[in-house]
């Protein structure tokens, strides 16, 4: 309870000074972590030199400097949002190619959005569901009590309706059959053994089969979106065209191709701005041993 309190505390304090300033502090905050704290520093490098072993090692540290200032300016962006009424958080990420979450509603199956951790995914979440827009995120606990506390609540506040990452099956697909929005991210390690094995970044990667198993069962088409800081402060959120969907026959050959194609526009969005992913994670654990897909 103490934390969250003192979280609050700062978002009042911080929608005092101007935004410019807010998101500077933010970036100074994400440099301390870099240079100074060094919170996972050694991951981030080791993962981009093994990932993108083609640039120099002095780009690869300024793109991991960046990713951790654009860290520090999420994280005041997350705590102003705690204050600001929906208008203005759908103002500041605007929404390109809604045309095609209307379509797949229209279709009457829901829609499936395809995400990660990349940009400021917590806003994009908070601004579309403050937009009107039917929103249900599978979200996981974190381990601080009191930050996952103030995180749940400010994101319940914006209208983003929460359902939690393990046994929620059926609420899922009812969020679908009522024809709404469901947000799946999809960058993290999978530990189930339900995970696929896929090529991400060049490198094996364990990944969910959640969505291509939802999408064959319900046929709610899977739109990714991945949000894109901006010079001015502003966000932008480019849904795409809706990823093929195997239909063979086979499961287990089915999800696999799609889950590859769902990594595979994650890795697209990745590398067209490797800055605005989180490169802190340990993704490629599946590096150590492979998974299979359980059976039908």
């Amino acid at each position: 309870m103490m934390t969250s309190l003192v979280l609050r505390l700062w978002a009042f304090k911080l929608s005092l000074l101007p935004r410019s300033w807010a998101l500077a502090l933010g970036a100074l905050l994400g440099r301390l972590w870099f240079s100074v704290i060094r919170v996972r520093r050694r991951v981030v490098l080791d993962n981009l030199a093994r990932c993108l072993p083609e640039l120099s090692s002095a780009e690869r540290k300024r793109i991991a400097l960046e990713c951790y200032r654009n860290l520090g300016r999420a994280a005041v962006e997350f705590l102003l949002a705690a204050r600001q009424p929906g208008d203005e958080l759908v103002e500041l990420v605007r929404l390109e190619g809604i045309e095609h979450v209307e379509q797949a509603r229209a279709a009457g199956h829901g829609a499936i959005v395809i995400t990660g951790h990349f940009g400021n995914w917590d806003l994009l979440c908070a601004a579309a569901a403050a937009a009107g827009h039917p929103l249900h995120v599978v979200t996981k606990q974190l381990s601080a009590s009191g930050f996952d506390r103030f995180w749940q609540e400010m994101r319940e506040q914006k209208g983003v309706r929460l359902l939690p990452a393990r046994g929620s099956l059926t609420e899922l697909l009812d969020v679908l059959k009522q024809n709404e929005i469901l947000a799946l991210v999809v960058d993290q390690h999978d530990p189930s053994p339900s995970a696929v094995v896929v090529d991400f970044l060049g490198r094996p990667a364990a990944a969910t089969a959640a969505p291509a198993l939802l999408a064959r069962r319900t046929g709610a088409p899977l739109l990714p979106v991945f949000a894109e800081r901006l010079p001015d402060g502003t966000h932008r959120a480019r849904i795409g065209e809706a990823i093929e969907c195997s239909r063979t026959g086979d499961l287990k050959q089915d999800v696999r191709e799609t889950t590859q194609r769902i990594q595979n526009t994650l890795e697209q969005a990745v590398r067209a701005r490797p800055d605005h992913w989180l490169w802190l994670h340990r993704r490629w654990k599946a590096e150590r041993g492979r998974h299979e897909i359980a059976g039908a």
